[in-house]
């Protein structure tokens, strides 16, 4: 009896000092719970990409001959943030379609690429988007782009130019802000003018929101 004891407690001398041997080569294998690594994961910027599923039309420019595509439609597309791609089958998307979202009332926010040359009638009426951030590229919004969407802020890029009725149901309205190099347009006290240069060179302020 005495003997099993001995030899069983040779034993576990034995693999503890395997254990204790092999301990930096099982460490890779078996990383310890690291609360400071966990945290570093958490902090990896997440990738974001364009989304997919939306309906396109191809275009030719009349003037320069080259190709470009149109949105059209929301199409298969189920994301509530609208990322607007640079491409389609490697053609710029330049312009987005009358109507192309209008009632999609799942749409909370969108995000403009700067390809993005023009925003038709309608194109993002009556869905839930509550800013609404027109990028430098944009040369041209069309009527009641945002129409009846809850829009309270909106930012206006440096080349847009708004139609007559581009914001004339844009009730939810509260802050609008205009690009410093846009010469198009003035915000005085929270209101919303078009400037235009008179015959004698003056200053002509014009009410537009």
């Amino acid at each position: 009896m005495k003997k099993q004891l001995l030899l069983l407690l040779v034993a576990l001398v034995a693999l503890t000092i395997t254990l204790t041997s092999c301990e930096g080569w099982l460490d890779p294998a078996w990383p310890s719970f690291n609360p400071d690594g966990i945290e570093e994961e958490e902090n990896v910027e997440e990738k974001i990409y364009p989304s997919v599923g939306l309906e396109y039309k191809l275009l030719t420019d009349d003037v320069t001959g080259e190709e470009y595509y149109m949105i059209v439609g929301i199409g298969n597309c189920d994301d509530t943030h609208i990322r607007i791609p640079e491409t389609y089958h490697g053609i710029p998307i330049t312009h987005i379609g009358v109507g192309a979202f209008m009632n999609e009332k799942s749409i909370t926010e969108v995000t403009f690429t700067q390809n993005i040359k023009s925003i038709g009638d309608l194109a993002f009426a009556g869905t839930s988007i509550t800013k609404f951030e027109i990028p430098d590229s944009v040369e041209m919004v069309s009527g009641d782009a945002i129409a009846t969407s809850p829009v309270k802020e909106i930012v206006i890029g440096k080349n847009c130019v708004l139609a007559p009725m581009a914001l004339a149901r844009s009730t939810a309205l509260e802050t609008i802000t205009v690009h410093e190099e846009n010469k198009n347009y003035e915000v005085v006290d929270g209101v919303l003018y078009g400037i235009n240069l008179t015959e004698d060179g003056e200053v002509e302020r014009v009410l537009i929101q």
